[in-house]
């Protein structure tokens, strides 16, 4: 078995899978969403008395469509709406490019390193609120008598013994 043909599928599939949790994820969004929406609009489409040209859920149903054509879960070949309207597999291809242009380079964008700047010192912060926490504060309070007054005899020990 070659392993050099094996390994860029390997990544290649790790990737497609990452994609596909991704949108599957969007796509469970989309129908915790859009599953109560429905049946409110179904009880007004009938408490207004609307006809198809009206109906909210009809209306509805559209963009359920048009959400899955953005989604593209099954990555289904690309139409006309989908080369004029920027889909989820765009965006992606979008940081993909983005990510390995700064591979390549070495070089990360100054709005990339200021967020990630950011986010390490909000981070910093919060390990510097739990190291001064009261329980970690009441541990160094055991310890560092004890070791103080270790150093303290060993100091005393050594200038009785020149």
């Amino acid at each position: 078995m070659d392993n050099k043909n094996s390994e860029p599928f390997r990544w290649q599939l790790i990737k497609k899978a990452a994609v596909f949790q991704l949108k599957l994820g969007l796509d469970a969004l989309r129908d915790i969403l859009l599953s109560p929406l429905s049946l409110m609009l179904v009880l007004i489409d009938i408490a207004l008395g609307h006809n198809q040209q009206q109906s909210y859920f009809i209306k509805l149903m559209k963009f359920g469509r048009l959400s899955d054509r953005w989604i593209n879960l099954f990555e289904t070949k690309a139409g006309y709406w989908d080369q004029r309207n920027k889909s989820v597999d765009y965006w992606l291809a979008q940081v993909a490019t983005v990510v390995k242009d700064q591979q390549t380079s070495g070089k990360m964008s100054d709005a990339a390193k200021a967020k990630i700047d950011g986010y390490m010192a909000q981070i910093n912060k919060k390990l510097d609120k739990k190291d001064r926490s009261p329980a970690i504060l009441e541990d160094n309070k055991d310890t560092t008598p004890t070791s103080a007054s270790a150093s303290a005899e060993t100091t005393k020990v050594d200038n009785e013994q020149t």
